[in-house]
């Protein structure tokens, strides 16, 4: 029997309707202005993963969500991030919170084994969204480490372009965990867990510990090295 585990979301208030229309509206405008510098050495990375796995399009399908996450690590918009701070953190926090919420009612108690699941989402989600352009090899070794199967295949494709993509932006990136919870166990043996998460940004495109907000379904899976993430999608 599946049970839906939970920890720890903090919830925010909904804004106001014409507040986030408001922001929706302004970030719409900028956005046009922006979206030339915005995507510079982020098309490339696209681009790679998609040479590699060319003729898979159930494959295809599939990475476009997880190629998403490496864009928004790389994405300096500013308009992006204010709809993203004003729209989904509190009201997607918040949905995020009564969701995780019910899981853990529905739940007598937390295994061990869930915990570890857990421990280790929480830590190589950390790893993912913090790069560092002191040493953006480093980095992506962490991702990589961090990864197995498919997101391991997907990550490789684009390794060497997201290297070059964090020094070339001076992008360093510090994240925070603000929740975590157990979405579902898979017949395969691997956990989904659905975490919460922000990352102060900073770059060369004018980004000053700017806050970026993830919401991410990976799977993770136990190997003989440890807890690894097989799949990284970004849930919109």
């Amino acid at each position: 029997m599946t049970h839906r585990i939970a920890i720890s979301a903090r919830t925010a208030p909904e804004p106001a309707e014409e507040d986030v229309g408001a922001a929706e509206a302004t970030a719409a405008r900028e956005s046009a202005a922006e979206s030339a510098s915005d995507d510079t050495g982020i098309g490339d990375l696209d681009a790679a993963a998609d040479s590699e796995t060319a003729g898979d399009a159930e494959a295809a399908g599939a990475r476009t969500p997880r190629r998403s996450a490496l864009r928004m690590l790389l994405r300096p918009s500013r308009s992006v991030i204010g709809v993203v701070l004003i729209a989904v953190v509190p009201a997607g926090l918040a949905a995020a919170a009564i969701t995780l919420g019910l899981a853990h009612r529905d739940s007598d108690r937390v295994g061990d084994r869930d915990l570890a699941v857990l421990s280790a989402a929480r830590q190589e989600v950390v790893n993912l969204i913090s790069p560092s352009a002191k040493d953006p090899t480093a980095s992506a070794n962490r991702i990589a480490a961090d990864a197995t199967g498919q997101w391991l295949a997907e990550f490789r494709a684009v390794k060497d372009k997201f290297v070059g993509a964090i020094d070339e932006s001076k992008t360093d990136s510090t994240g925070e965990i603000l929740g975590a919870g157990i979405e579902h166990h898979n017949p395969d043996g691997s956990t989904t867990v659905l975490v919460t998460a922000v990352s102060k940004v900073s770059n060369s495109t004018g980004a000053k510990d700017d806050p970026r907000t993830w919401r991410l379904r990976v799977d993770v899976v136990d190997e003989a090295a440890g807890y690894k993430l097989s799949k990284v999608e970004v849930v919109p």
